[in-house]
């Protein structure tokens, strides 16, 4: 049997399945968890050094990683955005670095005076950071060669401690890598999630912009600026009560005469950018990526065909026949009590569904099982079995996309 091919999604070249490998959407660095597979080895590396590496290494993000404590596979640390010597008017100067919870904190450098009269006497004064004290011995007997002067060899200071002033940092940024990755993240993620994506218009011309050099002057006309739009889009994602600024977020919606847009949310970072002048799907796709769970899921309208309830069956019960309903032939929901809680078996039943599996979504029609075990919902049995805990309901669905 010979080897089976498919198209890269990137170069557009047909390769043998063996030259693809797991590209993740967005980097694995930053938490990362949705994978594709539909970007060959060369392309991704290409995309790893030109566009992710640039991404996860931006000042703004760094400081995400360092509070989430996000490092590189095969990397000790986390590069410090704050690099370097600030000075601040007073003279005093700063470095910023981040402790073990990941918070930054302004470190004074050590300053050495030894000209400082008190009681007529000729003291030294060392200014230093208070998680420095321990240097203080080495700190002073070096200062005291450079001028020439003898070591000590007991050195009692006698400290005290001075409340420092707010070290406030002004830091211009370059945004391009911020635009760029997002362009590459939704990108991919429509190729995976709008059908025949590969011939759309926008879609040619941004799989050239990927491939090409990065233009640094006319990136930022990717970008919708439209603030009525932008928006329009942050209201939606602030409706989502599960979302925290340690999820990504990628929601990929039509909009009414205006095509396929892309919001693109990666911890406090926003991109929206049109991917198609068309509208390419009957409803709106969020993907989920929770960093400090790594998990990542898709949130995709439904139309339920028909769905089986499974019950928790103590071991003295036999499965019952079936399950009581009202005049209207709907089925009750009750709590442990007796107590209805839902008047239809439905209101458990929602129109949307968290997808965990990368594969499970592309298909039109799927399965969803949906558990109930840590909820008190039951049921009553029609022959005398008495309350049945409901621990899962399956789903035979069509996806909305």
């Amino acid at each position: 049997m010979g080897t089976s091919k498919k198209k890269c999604i990137v170069c557009n070249q047909i390769k043998n399945e063996t030259e693809f490998n797991r590209e993740h959407v967005i980097p694995e660095t930053i938490g990362g968890v949705y994978e594709i597979k539909s970007v060959c080895i060369l392309c991704n590396e290409r995309f790893g050094k030109k566009i992710d590496t640039p991404l996860v290494n931006h000042k703004v993000i760094l400081i995400n990683r360092h509070e989430y404590k996000l490092k590189r596979g095969g990397y000790r640390g986390i590069p410090n955005p704050f690099k370097g010597i600030y000075v601040q008017d007073n003279g005093e100067k700063y470095t910023v670095n981040f402790n073990q919870e990941g918070e930054a904190t302004a470190d004074i450098l050590p300053k050495f005076e030894d000209n400082v009269l008190e009681n007529n006497k000729r003291v030294g004064k060392l200014t230093i950071a208070k998680k420095d004290m321990d240097k203080i011995p080495r700190i002073i007997n070096r200062e005291l060669i450079n001028r020439k002067l003898y070591m000590l060899d007991k050195i009692m200071p006698e400290p005290i401690e001075i409340q420092g002033e707010e070290l406030v940092l002004i830091e211009r940024t370059n945004n391009n890598p911020l635009i760029f990755g997002a362009l590459k993240i939704a990108y991919e993620f429509c190729h995976e999630v709008v059908p025949n994506y590969v011939n759309d218009e926008l879609s040619e011309k941004y799989r050239k912009v990927l491939l090409k050099p990065i233009d640094e002057d006319n990136i930022g006309k990717f970008l919708i600026k439209d603030e009525v739009l932008i928006n329009a889009f942050l209201n939606r994602v602030l409706k989502i009560d599960t979302i925290e600024k340690h999820h990504h977020l990628i929601f990929l919606t039509p909009v009414k005469n205006r095509g396929t847009f892309c919001f693109i949310k990666l911890f406090q970072m926003t991109v929206l950018i049109k991917m198609s002048k068309k509208e390419m799907l009957e409803n709106e796709v969020i993907l989920f990526n929770d960093v400090i769970q790594g998990k990542c899921g898709m949130q995709i309208p439904v139309n339920i065909k028909s769905f089986d309830v499974k019950l928790k069956l103590a071991d003295d019960k036999s499965k019952p026949k079936g399950a009581l309903t009202n005049d209207n032939g709907q089925t009750p929901v009750f709590n442990e009590k007796g107590e209805i809680l839902y008047n239809h078996l439905d209101k458990l039943i929602g129109a949307e569904y968290i997808v965990p599996k990368r594969n499970e979504f592309i298909s039109k029609s799927m399965k969803i099982r949906q558990e109930f075990s840590n909820n008190n919902f039951y049921l009553k049995g029609t022959d005398e079995t008495g309350l049945l805990k409901i621990e899962a309901i399956e789903f035979k669905v069509r996806l909305l996309i």
